[in-house]
């Protein structure tokens, strides 16, 4: 049987090789910052196009209402984006990156819950904003009713996760 020591070229190149994650991390916090300058870009524009209207009624304010809720979610979507940037970072780059205790990740298990509970938090506010645009009509509905099957479909991963985290105590799990 062959033994790879220390010294083993292939053992030194699959170490490397974890460093190509940064350009994911490089990649994921561009979209990010992006995300953030386009929904603060936006939120000027709401700005100027709220006070430069010289009438204020109900219909300006269920538009403000509106795009606020759609400001929140992007917000959210470039948070979700640092997040996962940080994670990666984290798992694959450099575990000692200095992070408060519900933002550290000690496996992709860690990550993708913390994923999931953000998708779900993204998909309450796209619903949101929905409501508050409603005209009346039926379709609301059917999104309700998707975003209830996608919640129900994380529903038993996000349980197994907490029984699983009050099980071993080494597991941050949501209370961490």
């Amino acid at each position: 049987m062959l033994v790879c020591v220390r010294t083993c070229p292939m053992r030194r190149f699959l170490h490397a090789t974890r460093f190509a994650v940064v350009l994911a991390v490089i990649g994921i916090i561009a979209c990010s910052i992006c995300t953030y300058v386009y929904a603060t870009i936006s939120v000027g524009h709401l700005i100027w196009e709220t006070f430069g209207s010289p009438e204020f009624d109900h219909k300006g304010a269920t538009y403000l209402a509106a795009q606020a809720t759609e400001f929140i979610d992007l917000y959210l979507l470039g948070t979700v984006l640092y997040i996962i940037a940080l994670g990666l970072y984290q798992l694959f780059i450099d575990e000692s990156l200095p992070m408060p205790k519900w933002l550290r990740f000690h496996s992709l298990d860690d990550l993708k819950y913390k994923l999931i509970g953000i998708v779900i938090v993204l998909l309450g506010v796209s619903f949101l904003g929905e409501v508050v645009e409603w005209n009346g009509g039926t379709a609301i509905l059917y999104l309700a009713a998707a975003i209830a099957a996608v919640n129900l479909a994380f529903a038993p991963i996000l349980w197994m996760n907490k029984r699983h985290a009050a099980a071993d105590p080494t597991i941050e799990g949501e209370h961490g």
